[in-house]
């Protein structure tokens, strides 16, 4: 492996992990809002469910795609007749996946560079090994 390769996959896994992060930002941004919302009003059950609208919830793309069958999101969030929900028993993982603790934009700034210093450092050194 040249010191090129190296950096090159250095470069790759740097843009990965910043990738991850934003999305992992917009989607606990975006399901977050629905959570509080549930939690908020006390959608616990069937009878108390209250619409997206009646929670004050945009229905966007990225909202409605995670409430369709089979995804993480509607697998905590239950659905009945347009109506959400979110049972007792899925509380706790909710606000741990979605909930208030959510990373500011402060954060993301830092760690894109720190990031940044990462690869910078890598991209002086390693060719300095070789």
């Amino acid at each position: 492996m040249t010191a090129d390769t190296l950096i090159f996959v250095i470069y790759c896994l740097t843009v990965g992990i910043v990738i991850a992060f934003v999305w992992s930002l917009i989607t606990k941004a975006v399901y977050g809002k629905l959570i509080d919302a549930l939690i908020k009003n006390e959608c616990e059950t069937p009878d108390s469910a209250m619409t997206l609208d009646a929670l004050g919830v945009k229905n966007n793309l990225l909202l409605s795609r995670a409430l369709t069958k089979n995804r993480a999101l509607d697998r905590l969030v239950k659905e009945e007749n347009g109506h959400y929900y979110l049972p007792v028993e899925n509380k706790l993982k909710a606000q741990c996946l979605y909930g208030k603790e959510r990373v500011s934009v402060v954060t993301v700034i830092v760690a894109f560079l720190l990031f940044f210093a990462v690869v910078m450092i890598c991209n002086y050194v390693i060719p300095a090994i070789f």
